[in-house]
C-alpha cells in the first residue's frame, strides 16, 4: 500500500490516472483472491445515513487494522505498492490503487460539487487539459462500521473514455482511498464492483509476552 501524509482527494485520482500515461510492464502471474466477507450493500437508506451520522457525532475509535479485498483474476502487482495493473497493460491501462492517507479529518463529508471541483483542476493542473468529470454514482456506506463514500463517474481524456469507482473509507487517524479505473474498451466495472463489495478491514493481531 502506499501512504502520504496530507494527500488531498485530487491527488488520488491523479495517482490512479497516472496508469494512462506511463510506460511500465506487468509480470503475467495470476493475483491469489483473498478470502473476505462481503461489506453492507450500497446505500443511501435511513438506516445507513442513521450509523454514519451517529458515528460522525460519537468520533468513535477503531483498533489498527488492514484493508483487504480480493483482487480481480489477471491484475498483477507493480513495484509501487498498492498498484495493480492488468497483465497485457499497456495495450489495456486499467488499474487498481490503494492509497492511504494520514490526518484526522474525515474525506467522506466531501460534497459532490466539491469532490468535482477538485478532482477536474488536479487534471488541469497535471496535464493542462480540462477532463469533465460525469458522476454516476455517489452514496455513502459502511465497511466493518467505518464511514465511506462509494463513487463511480466518467471521463473523456485525450479522445478517450474512461470509467471509475473511487471508494473512500474513514479509518480515524488515516483514511483508505482504492480506486478502480476502467481504460477505454475495457469491460471491468462489474468485477471490480465485485472487489469492492469484498472489502473488510482486519485488525492486527495483538502481540502477547509470555511471563
Amino acid at each position: 500500500m502506499k501512504k502520504y501524509r496530507n494527500i488531498t482527494i485530487a491527488m488520488i485520482a491523479i495517482i490512479a490516472a497516472l496508469t494512462i500515461t506511463a510506460c511500465s510492464s506487468a509480470e503475467e502471474e495470476i493475483i491469489p483472491e483473498a478470502t473476505a466477507t462481503q461489506i453492507e450493500a450500497v446505500s443511501t437508506t435511513t438506516d445507513i445515513a442513521t450509523k454514519v451520522e451517529e458515528f460522525e457525532e460519537n468520533q468513535l475509535e477503531f483498533a489498527p487494522a488492514e484493508l483487504v479485498c480480493t483482487i480481480p483474476e489477471g491484475f498483477n502487482p507493480t513495484d509501487y505498492p498498492g498498484e495493480y495493473l492488468y497483465k497485457t497493460y499497456p495495450k489495456d491501462v486499467s488499474s487498481i490503487n490503494h492509497v492511504i492517507g494520514d490526518g484526522t479529518d474525515d474525506p467522506t463529508l466531501i460534497t459532490k460539487e466539491a469532490f468535482i471541483e477538485q478532482v477536474e483542476t488536479e487534471y488541469y493542473d497535471a496535464y493542462g487539459e480540462e477532463v469533465k468529470l460525469e458522476i454516476t454514482q455517489y452514496d455513502k456506506f459502511l465497511v466493518d462500521n467505518r464511514p465511506g463514500l462509494w463513487i463511480r463517474y466518467n471521463f473523456m481524456f485525450r479522445g478517450e473514455e474512461f470509467e471509475a469507482l473511487m471508494l473512500m473509507i474513514y479509518n480515524g487517524n488515516e483514511s483508505h482511498y482504492v480506486t478502480y479505473l476502467q481504460g477505454p474498451g475495457s469491460k471491468w466495472m462489474d468485477q471490480f464492483v465485485e472487489s469492492a463489495q469484498s472489502i473488510e478491514f482486519r485488525e492486527y493481531e495483538s502481540e502477547t509476552t509470555e511471563n
